[in-house]
């Protein structure tokens, strides 16, 4: 009896002047050693050599590009186009370890009623050396949001097209954390598959949108995930009784993680931690006492 034929993934990677780390990048897609793909960059308005790079590599790949409209808005247009079964997004100077397209690929193959796959993935820096490996726990729909605020996946996620038709695309009007967004809802749409082993990469370098540039919008928008999420119609009972400490954690990792030395975010933050704790010494002790989990990086902005 013949094999079933593998499914087409769609790799989307959006680019914007990062001409000095995409050709990693797409030779890391290039030579993972799974097939079919389908693999789309959209230059995003780059302003340095991104488009020359681009162009060495035509008769491999798709090339878009457009005047720039930030990366959610590229991404989505990219997922609009992809003819994948199931769709990841490639950051241009975040390249993957071998065999990680078809590693996902087989994971939600064999858990058909996940949503998204997502593997374990390592810190780099500039020169590509290790900082960091994250090993991500197998998560459920509760241990997502509640002991700890731990929305955040991080690099090297896979998604099932068809989830998009169940929660839409990323929302625009969130700057940079668009992609947690979508992850908690497909979170409350389906379950996810964990893949324990190192697949993929964040890289950590002075190009790339730092923490403290982001600053109090995103310190903003990561608590905004969780009361988005928390509103939504069909929320388990779990969840809402713990909202309190789901939104009290969510603003301590506002706090810790993102806000930086933006004086205003941190204050406002503190105050809404100190309300969904119920008191400024409860609010203290939290801060001193619970381990959030450092948060992987949401996907770079262009703007």
């Amino acid at each position: 009896m013949e094999a079933p034929a593998a499914p087409l993934v769609t790799v989307i990677t959006p680019a914007y002047n990062q001409a000095k780390f995409l050709p990693e990048t797409i030779d890391s897609i290039l030579s993972n050693g799974y097939a079919p793909i389908e693999f789309i960059v959209l230059d995003d308005g780059s302003r340095d050599k991104t488009r020359a790079v681009l162009e060495s590599y035509r008769d491999r790949l798709t090339i878009v590009s457009h005047a720039n409209m930030g990366e959610t808005r590229t991404v989505n247009k990219g997922i609009a186009m992809a003819r994948g079964a199931f769709v990841m997004t490639v950051n241009a100077d975040d390249p993957l370890r071998p065999g990680a397209i078809g590693k996902l690929a087989a994971a939600l193959v064999a858990q058909p009623e996940a949503l998204l796959a997502y593997p374990d993935w390592e810190s780099i820096d500039d020169a590509g050396k290790l900082l960091e490996t994250v090993n991500l726990p197998d998560y459920t729909l509760t241990s997502l949001f509640h002991p700890s605020y731990s929305i955040a996946l991080g690099p090297g996620v896979m998604i099932r097209r068809a989830a998009f038709e169940r929660v839409g695309y990323r929302d625009p009007r969130l700057r940079y954390a668009s992609d947690i967004d979508l992850w908690a809802r497909m979170a409350l749409a389906g379950p996810f598959a964990h893949v324990p082993e190192v697949l993929a990469t964040h890289r950590v370098h002075g190009e790339a949108a730092s923490t403290a540039h982001r600053g109090w919008r995103l310190a903003w928008e990561v608590p905004l995930v969780a009361r988005r999420a928390l509103a939504r119609p069909g929320t388990p009972a779990e969840l809402l009784a713990a909202r309190r400490s789901i939104l009290a954690n969510a603003h301590g990792a506002a706090i810790m993680l993102y806000a930086g030395r933006h004086l205003r975010a941190r204050l406002a933050h503190a105050a809404a931690l100190a309300w969904y704790t119920g008191s400024l010494s409860r609010a203290r002790r939290l801060l001193r006492a619970t381990s959030i989990r450092r948060q992987p990086a949401p996907v770079q902005s262009n703007r």
